[in-house]
């Protein structure tokens, strides 16, 4: 018997995610544009509970520049790799 979920199964707007397994945890990295801190890293047991557990960039250089909104700058499309214990 399947047990059925209710969609999304993250509520809020992730965009461009990028998701790996590393032992049994999931992670999950997303696109943060021109906000920071930036670069949300998320991870979850299941791919059903996801809670966030980092910001990969705690400011964007020059700090000038995105001191003001600047949509469609900053990070987009991350990719989250592992390798030796290190992401």
């Amino acid at each position: 018997m399947s047990a059925l979920y209710r969609n999304p199964v993250l509520n809020a707007d992730w965009p461009d995610p990028d998701a790996m397994r590393v032992g049994e945890t999931y992670f999950l990295v997303a696109s943060s544009g021109h906000r920071t801190p930036g670069l949300p890293v998320l991870c979850s047991p299941d791919l059903l509970h996801w809670e966030p557990v980092a910001r990969v960039l705690p400011a964007l250089p020059p700090a000038a520049h995105f001191n003001l909104p600047r949509h469609g700058a900053g990070v987009r499309a991350p990719a989250l790799r592992h390798h030796v214990g290190l992401f």
